[in-house]
């Protein structure tokens, strides 16, 4: 078991396609400790974002994966049900992408979009859902979360909804 919390070791990516087996990724390696956070970079069609959809296994069928790890708290990630996965997605790892606003419904306050998803993974009643939504915006340094749960995505900069 490593004492990374997550832990990736010779991930490689290929599509499927007409044409043969194009590989995106080859050889990626990371190991993330508990309070770290990572940030890939480079550019454009390097494999970024396959290496991100690997770790949540959110690659589409044609995808193949190989590594020799692929683990969270040295839980082997490919080896998980889709309950267990959802879980993980619920309330470990996320992805945070470029646009976000592309991830949010306009039509809905940020609150409601929080709440619903914590309410998703949860036990909890509305009122603890949007304590928590709350919490959570103040975690990631978003300066009047309780008024921020009433705006619209619109009404917030692009770094606020990443955040």
């Amino acid at each position: 078991m490593s004492s990374s919390v997550l832990n990736v070791d010779q991930l490689s990516v290929a599509y499927d396609g007409r044409k043969g087996s194009h590989p995106a990724v080859s050889g990626v390696s990371l190991h993330i400790g508990q309070g770290e956070a990572l940030g890939l970079v480079g550019e454009s069609g390097s494999g970024k974002s396959s290496v991100a959809l690997a770790i949540l296994r959110y690659l589409p069928k044609n995808a193949r994966i190989a590594a020799s790890a692929l683990e969270f708290q040295g839980r082997e990630i490919r080896d998980l049900s889709a309950e267990q996965l959802r879980r993980l997605r619920g309330n470990h790892i996320a992805a945070v992408y470029q646009h976000p606003g592309a991830a949010l419904n306009p039509s809905m306050t940020i609150g409601r979009q929080i709440t619903e998803t914590i309410m998703r993974h949860r036990p909890v009643r509305l009122d603890e859902a949007r304590e928590r939504a709350a919490e959570l915006l103040g975690r990631v340094r978003v300066s009047h979360p309780e008024r921020v749960l009433d705006l619209y995505p619109h009404e917030l900069s692009g770094g606020m909804q990443q955040r």
